[in-house]
């Protein structure tokens, strides 16, 4: 028995796996098992910000063993972002983090008839979101790194040879609904080793299976489907063996008692759906906050977010999300086509430096379109100092940024006025499209106030 495969589960209880782990429970050494299964389906917001030190600590203990050729199964849930330092998101001991866009319930999933996993998606009968953009987690690289594969990955990191590191999708093991979007997909984390030359190639390694699994909806619970993983992998059930003929027996009041159970979880799950949608709108209102404390990929994600709830439905990222950069028509400003937008996050003031870049991606796009263009620069500057008690210090610029601003034409939005447009619109204030153009057009300098 001691060669038979150890398998845990996190975030869900089951007879059937070696270990389970509860969140708040203090959590075990992860290099123990051979499969970790993680339900994410039961990490909320609360439960992620209490436990900030010890995610942190599995988060790199997690990645580790990815690499070290470990199997992980996440049962993937909508991302739920954090404003907690230290803790990105829902998917903090993932080593591939995710977007994830909800969409109205679809029940038509593509999969292949031989995957490992078939059984498991032959029983989902529904799903409500997808999963978009995988890429290497590398948060949990933040930390302390103690072993030689970590220290190589951190340090292609560090040293900005992305291609040299990253995450491999693996061929014929994803799971689509008809529009060709990921609701399930199987990766593996790769990196090269630069001291390690074959053939003039640095050799590339790639760690263990990492599985993201959709929920298990519609045809049980998420035990349930955490039992048909656990037969997959090997693991024996508990459950007693009956022999046919028991199936058979008719017991009296059993179909009435049948009919009441089938109503109650009709409308357990409408109920379910309705608690879902608002918990949906709930979090969406809630990750506007991110305007006021993220940087990077997650700020500007959220002012893509906060211009669509203004009406700017149109808003995208021209060259791609490698750059921190959107655009939108002006539709009702004589002499203008575009604007485009510069995104910037930083703990300290901003720099001359980075207006400069804005100006120079207006230039570009005019070079590009030959059409007028207005530059914006929505920075969230100073982001860990309290709001709204330091308002004032994170509306500060110098008066060379001023000056230079107005001479090129910019228009700097501090996000935490885009954040109050936002609220002040959440709170039945609408305001159009055409006065807010009006406003960013007129603007060269700071806008105090939308």
């Amino acid at each position: 028995m001691a060669n038979e495969l150890r398998v845990w589960v996190l975030g869900s209880d089951n007879p059937n796996a070696d270990k389970c782990i509860q969140w708040d429970t203090p959590f075990p050494n992860f290099a123990d098992t051979d499969v970790l299964i993680v339900n994410l389906q039961s990490l909320t917001k609360e439960i992620l910000e209490r436990n900030r030190e010890k995610m942190q600590n599995a988060a790199q203990e997690i990645f580790e063993k990815s690499i070290n050729e470990g199997e992980l199964i996440f049962i993937t849930a909508p991302k739920i972002t954090s404003t907690t330092i230290g803790i990105p998101s829902s998917y903090i001991l993932s080593p591939v983090d995710f977007h994830t866009r909800i969409v109205s319930p679809g029940t038509k999933i593509k999969f292949d008839e031989n995957h490992r996993f078939r059984r498991y998606y032959s029983e989902v009968r529904s799903y409500d979101f997808y999963l978009f953009s995988p890429t290497l987690a590398s948060h949990a690289l933040d930390a302390r790194v103690s072993t030689a594969k970590m220290k190589i990955i951190a340090q292609l990191i560090e040293s900005g040879k992305r291609e040299l590191v990253g995450v491999d999708e693996q061929v014929g093991l994803t799971v689509t609904d008809n529009a060709g979007r990921m609701v399930s997909g199987s990766f593996k984390v790769f990196y090269h080793d630069l001291n390690r030359v074959v053939d003039r190639k640095y050799l590339k390694y790639f760690g263990g299976n990492i599985t993201y699994l959709p929920p298990f909806n519609g045809s049980g619970t998420i035990e349930e489907g955490i039992d048909i993983v656990l037969d997959i992998l090997g693991k024996s059930t508990s459950k007693e063996a009956f022999p046919e003929w028991v199936n058979n027996i008719k017991f009296g009041g059993l179909d009435s008692l049948n009919i009441n159970i089938s109503n109650l979880q009709n409308k357990m799950l409408d109920t379910e759906l309705k608690i879902k949608s608002l918990q949906q709108k709930k979090e969406k209102i809630l990750a506007y906050s991110r305007l006021l404390a993220s940087k990077g990929p997650a700020l500007l994600l959220a002012v893509k977010e906060a211009f669509r709830f203004l009406g700017f439905n149109e808003i995208d990222e021209p060259r791609g999300g490698e750059y921190e950069d959107l655009r939108f028509e002006l539709t009702k400003i004589p002499g203008y086509k575009y604007a485009v937008i510069e995104v910037h996050g930083t703990e300290n003031r901003t720099t001359l430096n980075k207006l400069r870049q804005c100006h120079q991606y207006v230039e570009d796009y005019y070079e590009l379109t030959e059409e007028n263009v207005k530059g914006i620069f929505v920075v969230n500057q100073q982001r860990l100092t309290p709001y709204p008690e330091e308002r004032a210090a994170r509306l500060f610029f110098e008066d060379r940024q001023i000056k230079y601003c107005k001479g090129q034409n910019i228009c700097i939005i501090p996000s935490p006025v885009l954040f109050e447009v936002v609220n002040c619109v959440l709170r039945g204030k609408r305001k159009s499209r055409h006065s807010l153009e009006k406003i960013i057009v007129d603007c060269n300098g700071v806008l105090e106030d939308f």
